[in-house]
């Protein structure tokens, strides 16, 4: 069993912006040495890398999508240690009554028609075929997990973000089931104690908190806020109600999952300015299976470090250091002898790119690349957010068999646009070229958490047979 308190908290909708009230709610716990530790329901790297700078720990990952309940389970118990509360932040389903009476702020209802919201990526992932966790198709509709399945997995009290303007819906926004408190956004401080009686009208559950606008600070603390903290509105009291309502539940344990050793690899990760988004379960799940993780710079090192058997570029924003990425051939020479002597590499996103014979960063700015990938890593000026893709290998890698299944977040910033038609490596059609390369290079526009997925986890410890590699250049 565990003692350490649980939450969820996200939006019902896909347009609130919770950054500013993690940042702010954060901020409260951290100045009362609370040891926040945060998980994101996505593994996916989706702009909330400023958690780590704001709670002081580096956030983790679970996903109802790729992971089992026994998995994620596990999965927590390894990233609670130690800390006194565990915070998930996702998404919930949309929950908007298609129907509503409103009534307005002068009093008089209105009956209003809301359509069935759209899906995107924090839907259920169902098949186009109508089959939930479809294994063998990709599907626009195939878009990860929201926050309801963690929250039943891991007896997470559930806590709502919304914008205060929601509150003329009245309503027509019904709570996620078993929901125990709000947090609003962009909520002035004239409004903030009429929002709060509001809300307990509308929901029957407390106001718990609130940021202003933005550029907006508080000046006059309420409920135990802090002057100048970005907290308009602050019920620190129900909020640490709540908190050790769910520190008093304890989490039934599965039996303890005896891990087997991998056996005694090195993997070289590069870590920089340049390449730093990793999943820290994967790193982490390598360590325990035996493999020792030695970091190297693409930007400042002459050569990665030596008796190495995989070299690993995660993602990152390469852009401001392109220059200096193709102006250090050093180390580009010593990733290709790395290959020669039958070395294997992964790299995804930017660092995919890195590894084309070119990268675009801009329209028209084509800079040399390490030539390992017979391909040109595009940047595209304009990008969504990542997208939940099933694909399968169409022949074989150092990653599994032909007809291997690799799951993870499509990352929209890069496309490649391959020299060799044989570079592709994914059977469905239009996302072939989602992963290039060959037997021993493997570049993926897809972010792969491999720690929840174990056939690829334990790929890294398969011995490698020599080859020279058949893309690079000669």
């Amino acid at each position: 069993m565990t003692s350490v308190a649980r939450l969820a908290i996200g939006m019902t909708d896909t347009e609130t912006d919770i950054r500013p009230l993690l940042r702010a709610l954060l901020r409260e716990l951290t100045e009362k040495d609370v040891h926040v530790q945060c998980f994101l329901a996505h593994a996916a790297f989706t702009g909330f890398q400023e958690l780590r700078s704001w709670s002081g720990a580096v956030p983790r990952h679970l996903d109802s999508w790729l992971m089992s309940p026994r998995h994620c389970r596990d999965s927590f118990l390894k990233g609670i240690r130690g800390v006194d509360v565990a915070m998930v932040v996702g998404r919930y389903r949309s929950l908007s009554r298609a129907w509503s009476e409103v009534r307005s702020r002068d009093g008089s209802l209105t009956r209003q028609q809301f359509p069935k919201p759209a899906s995107t990526i924090h839907d259920p992932p169902v098949c186009d075929c109508g089959e939930i966790r479809h294994r063998g198709c990709v599907c626009k509709t195939l878009s990860g997990g929201p926050l309801e399945p963690l929250s039943e997995w891991l007896d997470l009290t559930r806590l709502v973000v919304m914008d205060a303007s929601r509150l003329d819906l009245g309503t027509c926004i019904r709570l996620p089931k078993n929901a125990r408190g709000i947090f609003l956004v962009n909520l002035t401080g004239k409004s903030a104690a009429r929002a709060a009686v509001e809300v307990e009208a509308l929901w029957g559950v407390p106001l718990l908190g609130g940021t202003g606008p933005a550029g907006i600070r508080s000046q006059f603390p309420r409920h135990g806020g802090v002057p100048g903290a970005m907290m308009t509105y602050w019920d620190e009291r129900r909020f640490l109600a709540l908190v050790d309502q769910s520190r008093s539940r304890p989490l039934p344990l599965d039996p303890e999952t005896v891990e087997d050793f991998g056996g005694r690899i090195t993997v070289a990760v590069a870590r920089d300015e340049a390449f730093r988004c990793y999943f820290a379960e994967t790193l982490d799940a390598l360590e325990r299976r035996g493999a020792r993780l030695v970091d190297f710079s693409p930007l400042h090192d002459e050569a990665i470090p030596r008796g190495v058997d995989c070299v690993y570029l995660g993602c990152g924003n390469c852009t401001p250091y392109a220059a200096a990425l193709a102006q250090n051939h050093c180390i580009k020479e010593s990733l290709r002898a790395h290959v020669r002597r039958g070395g294997r590499v992964y790299a995804e996103g930017s660092g995919a790119a890195y590894l084309c014979r070119w990268m675009e960063i801009k329209p028209g700015c084509m800079i040399p690349g390490v030539g390992l990938l017979p391909a040109c890593g595009r940047r595209m000026p304009r990008f969504g957010d990542p997208s939940a893709l099933a694909l399968h290998l169409r022949r074989a890698t150092w990653l599994g068999p032909a007809g291997t299944e690799v799951r993870g977040y499509r990352n929209w910033e890069w496309w490649f646009e391959p020299e060799s038609l044989s570079a592709g490596l994914v059977s469905e059609p239009g996302f072939e070229y989602d992963v290039i390369g060959d037997s021993t290079v493997l570049g993926s526009l897809l972010h792969l958490d491999f720690a929840a997925q174990e056939h690829l986890l334990s790929a890294f410890f398969r011995s490698a047979h020599p080859r020279t590699h058949s893309f690079m250049s000669r």
